[in-house]
């Protein structure tokens, strides 16, 4: 991979990697770690949605290629679908299992309403019963009733894109770790974090990336690899918690003053800290200083 300085810029920040046709900000941003530190601590009480959707109780007895399959499932029904809809999709997949539906023999023989009833209210689940069956067909047909195994392979099956292939080879299915899972929270919280920039940035003006793909180009550029197995439910979990699309809980932050972009949209009112006490003696100074910071301005 080609790296190059900015046009007219001598400065590292500003070296950019090239990938494919697109270039990329490939420098460490600053202070990152501690940004992720103090994420990382504001996520230890795990209480986002991101942290209950897994699907356990439903495929706990599965074997290892219908454990598989489930989870394929689950990430196709999880796609495009809003986090208040979340325990819905893992209601479905207990439907699912109840209609003898979360198994490519029960998907293959089924009829795509019946499919369709047993996963609404989903997003687009209309469009997922089909695919759905066409998973099946083609898992049944050429992987000897498994799914596929590489990033390629799973790109290729209908339904199925980057985020959803990261995130079966990442988590649900084989972990091993070929790339980034970004989704619309890690594609939010890297931009307003400047931890992703666009090839068209320049030292004045600095320009979000416009996709997940983008994001996740930019984000692997840097990002140590052994932080990208964790780096998805992190974020997801601080973007639904915290970074949230619109209102983010920047007085609440344990990272407001190390953000660019914290205290520039309408927030949310403060509400009780979200770092564990017992966490402060582990937390790094710039981030008790906020804390502290916060805690004053609640007192005011």
């Amino acid at each position: 991979m080609a790296i190059l300085l900015g046009i007219g810029s001598t400065d590292p920040e500003y070296c950019f990697a090239l990938s494919g046709n697109v270039a990329y900000l490939s420098a460490r941003p600053a202070r990152w770690e501690e940004i992720l530190d103090g994420i990382k601590i504001m996520r230890a009480g795990r209480d986002a949605p991101v942290d209950t959707m897994g699907c356990e109780k439903v495929t706990g007895l599965l074997g290892p290629k219908e454990r598989r399959f489930a989870g394929l499932v689950k990430a196709l029904l999880s796609s495009q679908t809003k986090d208040e809809i979340t325990h819905g999709m893992i209601a479905a997949a207990g439907r699912m299992q109840e209609r003898g539906l979360l198994s490519i023999k029960g998907l293959c023989e089924a009829e795509e309403a019946t499919i369709s009833e047993a996963i609404y209210p989903v997003g687009f689940y209309t469009r997922k019963a089909g695919y759905l069956k066409k998973v099946a067909s083609i898992c049944n047909e050429q992987y000897d009733g498994d799914i596929p195994s590489t990033l390629k392979e799973l790109l290729a099956l209908p339904g199925i894109g980057p985020k959803m292939a990261h995130l079966v080879c990442d988590y649900e299915c084989w972990a091993d770790v070929q790339g980034i899972c970004v989704d619309t929270h890690v594609h939010r919280t890297c931009n307003r974090l400047e931890w992703v920039k666009h090839a068209k940035s320049t030292p004045s003006h600095r320009l979000n990336t416009n996709t997940s793909e983008e994001t996740r180009a930019s984000l692997e550029q840097w990002l140590p690899k052994d932080e990208w197995n964790s780096i998805n439910p992190l974020l997801v979990g601080f973007g639904q918690t915290v970074c949230t699309p619109l209102r983010p809980h920047c007085t609440d932050c344990l990272i407001n003053q190390l953000c660019p972009a914290a205290f520039k949209e309408p927030m949310k009112s403060p509400s009780k800290s979200l770092a564990p006490a017992q966490d402060r003696n582990t937390m790094p100074s710039s981030l008790i200083l906020t804390e502290d910071l916060n805690s004053t301005n609640r007192l005011k």
